[in-house]
């Protein structure tokens, strides 16, 4: 009953989490507008997937190696297009962030000039200040004037720990992408899932490495295989842990703030983590999870209802079998690139925290509360 109880609190903080994220997209973005970027790179995602599926088809009568060619062009191709969503959304959420840090600036400013007044209307201040972050879906614009100073880290950049730049607009992220942060985007779609799928894997043996299972043999004299294995199993685990390190797909919300390359961002994004207790809260997240059920679950749905059509023609069955697995490939990538603007805030807002956590503590009390709790479990771990 314990498990139930905790697996039932872990989705409803998910719901409160997702409607947090998508809240903050409204703030941050023009509906209209995001909404449009999402449905044309959701239709050059469709576009891009047919043209492999057509490439996949000819390779296997004319040239079957050519294969891992078309594979390997469609994990990039399709990882690009939702890393350059995922760049947009990570932008939103970091632009909402350096606001509310702005205004809980003020804020303290403010508390702190009354108090030296001897005034008692901090509260009314307080609620002044916050009441206009709940504003920003109707008056905001789509672009923004640069604030006076440059991207080199001047204080009109880097107030708050986040560097405004003057670029908090869906055009202007998506620019970005396209432009000064194209590498970095680029990369991410080629490593950023294999790293996270990595750290996963290893955060799950070192939790094997704790629980005890060598524990005792430590002072045991071993065999010359066995030290050559062990001492080959350190250095992969370094290894692993370095690519972990330079390709991490959380990197995205450091490219959108201060413009950085995709392997510096990495790192510090990586940084961040170890020294502010919020590993736990990334590795116990079920967002990802849950969207790839619910894009499998859809896939399977259009897969079976293909199959059922195809069995009803002249096709063999291995050719059947073929199709079946291509169409599961291409509609999973179009549905979860569909979700992909959750997924990517998700993140986005979890990195935010690590850098600045208060920033949730008025408008989302309930999430700084949950999240704040988490974060001070894994420092004292």
């Amino acid at each position: 009953p314990w498990g139930a109880l905790r697996d039932e609190g872990r989705r409803t903080f998910w719901k409160e989490l997702m409607s947090m994220s998508l809240d903050i997209l409204s703030r941050s973005f023009r509906r209209a507008v995001f909404t449009r970027l999402v449905l044309v790179v959701v239709g050059l995602q469709g576009v891009f997937v047919y043209l492999c599926q057509s490439a996949f088809l000819a390779s296997l009568v004319n040239k079957r190696w050519f294969v891992f060619v078309v594979g390997a062009a469609y994990q990039w191709g399709s990882g690009f297009l939702m890393s350059l969503l995922g760049l947009v959304c990570a932008g939103g959420i970091t632009s909402w962030f350096a606001k509310e840090g702005m205004l809980m600036e003020e804020f303290e400013a403010g508390r702190t000039k009354n108090s030296r007044e001897g005034g008692d209307d901090t509260d009314s201040f307080g609620q002044e200040v916050y009441s206009s972050v709940r504003d920003y879906d109707e008056g905001m614009e789509d672009e923004y004037p640069e604030e006076e100073g440059g991207i080199d880290g001047s204080p009109s950049n880097r107030r708050n720990g986040w560097g405004s730049a003057g670029t908090t607009g869906v055009k202007s992220f998506l620019v970005m992408g396209l432009t000064v942060s194209f590498g970095s985007v680029a990369q991410c779609g080629l490593t950023g899932a294999l790293a996270q799928m990595l750290w996963g894997a290893m955060r799950n043996i070192d939790d094997v490495d704790v629980s005890g299972g060598r524990r005792g043999f430590t002072e045991m004299s071993i065999g010359t295989h066995r030290r050559k294995l062990d001492h080959l199993m350190v250095v992969l685990r370094t290894k692993i842990r370095e690519f972990i390190s330079n390709n991490s797909d959380l990197a995205l919300s450091h490219v959108a703030a201060y413009f950085k390359g995709y392997t510096r961002a990495s790192n510090d994004v990586m940084a961040l983590i170890d020294n502010t207790g919020v590993e736990p809260i990334i590795h116990d997240d079920v967002s990802t999870p849950i969207l790839s059920a619910a894009t499998a679950a859809l896939s399977s749905i259009i897969t079976l209802f293909c199959f059922y059509v195809l069995t009803q023609s002249s096709l063999s069955d291995y050719a059947i079998c073929e199709v079946a697995l291509l169409v599961y490939v291409m509609s999973y990538t179009v549905f979860f690139t569909v979700l992909e603007p959750l997924r990517a805030s998700i993140k986005a807002v979890y990195i935010c925290f690590a850098q600045n956590p208060q920033s949730l503590r008025h408008a989302f009390p309930l999430i700084f509360h949950r999240l704040s709790r988490i974060s001070e479990s894994g420092m004292m771990d």
